[in-house]
């Protein structure tokens, strides 16, 4: 809704943001909107870690934010763009910010590299991008993908390098990434070490609630 100014009417699909003050400024006519800048936490992770279960278990069980699944989105159109998902990145950021100008922080699930988002005009919405990756051991991954039934071998293997890869890279992306290791965690524990996660920076991000002056 802040891409249409309220001042002048005009939409701008880009934006200039003021973000001692969290207002969102027209390009257009120069009218400032303020806005509730809330942190956006972004859940990550190869098939079959146990991000979408953990996810899941956040929605059901930790009101404090709002726990959505990207995938509820995907369609094929987005890899065929050939842009490196940034439009589909692009119109997440916007879903999120729309939620959160509710006042509540939103989780985000979903495959991902951070880069894909930090580098986003539609990143200036939010007080701070926080990366988790659920993560686990080789054999617990094979496992798992064993349990729900994949079985074909070029699938597995692309599994196997993501998790690989963030195990290798978490600390040199750009935000860092918080590993979350799942190999023996079981949901609720999983789900309790995440919102325990999100809790520290909401503290440190929101000590004085959501209020717009």
């Amino acid at each position: 809704m802040l891409h249409v100014c309220p001042a002048c009417g005009h939409y701008a699909p880009e934006l200039l943001f003021d973000k001692e003050k969290s207002e969102v400024i027209c390009p257009d006519c120069g009218h400032r909107t303020a806005f509730p800048r809330l942190p956006l936490f972004l859940i990550t992770g190869s098939s079959c870690a146990g991000k979408s279960t953990l996810t899941r278990e956040l929605f059901l069980h930790n009101n404090r934010v709002a726990a959505i699944e990207s995938d509820i989105l995907w369609d094929e159109k987005w890899r065929k763009a050939g842009d490196n998902f940034r439009a589909y990145r692009a119109m997440w950021l916007r879903v999120c910010q729309n939620i959160s100008h509710a006042g509540k922080p939103v989780v985000l699930c979903g495959c991902c590299d951070p880069g894909q988002f930090a580098d986003q005009p539609e990143a200036g919405f939010f007080s701070g991008l926080h990366f988790l990756a659920v993560v686990c051991r080789d054999e617990v991954l094979e496992h798992r993908m064993d349990r729900r039934g994949l079985t074909d071998p070029e699938t597995r293997q692309g599994n196997l390098s993501f998790n690989r890869w963030f195990w290798e890279n978490h600390n040199k992306t750009n935000p860092p990434i918080t590993l979350l290791d799942t190999s023996e965690l079981s949901p609720s524990e999983a789900a309790a070490q995440a919102g325990r996660w999100i809790d520290t920076i909401l503290e440190k991000e929101m000590p004085y609630g959501t209020a717009i002056s």
